[in-house]
């Protein structure tokens, strides 16, 4: 399964972002950007998601107008960090 995470200091509607979204990073593939499924996404109390289904994969996008200029900067800096880290080295670092 392929998953990007797109992250993104926004303010608006959530079809306008989706609209947006499509328009700047249409360039990056070789054919249209199909969205087939949008789902929102809970569990988080401070941004708003949404899981995008497309004929180029799962993207997850998120968006917040009123937070730090770098909160998805350090946020993605954090996921990279877990996802670099063994799982042995969580477990014992949890315990």
């Amino acid at each position: 399964m392929l998953l990007f995470f797109i992250m993104l200091k926004f303010d608006g509607m959530e079809q306008q972002i989706i609209s947006d979204i499509i328009k700047k990073y249409q360039s990056e593939f070789s054919e249209e950007l199909v969205i087939s499924n949008r789902q929102s996404v809970g569990g988080g109390c401070i941004s708003h998601s949404v899981k995008l289904e497309t004929n180029h994969g799962l993207f997850f996008l998120k968006w917040n107008a009123n937070t730090p200029d770098d909160l998805f900067v350090r946020e993605a800096e954090s996921l990279r960090e877990l996802g670099e880290a063994e799982q042995s080295d969580l477990i014992s670092q949890s315990l």
